[in-house]
């Protein structure tokens, strides 16, 4: 005989079957994740974005973004 599948949602209120689903995306996602690997200047264009959003003209975000103050 084969076990009923849940017919309730579970004990964090995620509806009955969406765990296999949400471990089925968890490795998926982990799977493409290992596949980046991050380059050293990486974060440039980001930063630049940043200072480019708060008025700094484009070109020169970028050139400050360059010489940022990076995390030891």
């Amino acid at each position: 005989m084969t076990p009923e599948p849940e017919s309730g949602p579970g004990p964090d209120s995620t509806p009955a079957g969406w765990h296999g689903f949400a471990e089925c995306l968890r490795r998926a996602l982990h799977a493409a994740a290992d596949q980046v690997e991050p380059q050293p200047d990486g974060l440039i264009p980001i930063r630049a974005r940043i200072l480019a959003a708060a008025g700094v003209p484009w070109n020169q975000a970028f050139a400050v973004s360059q010489y940022w103050i990076h995390d030891a």
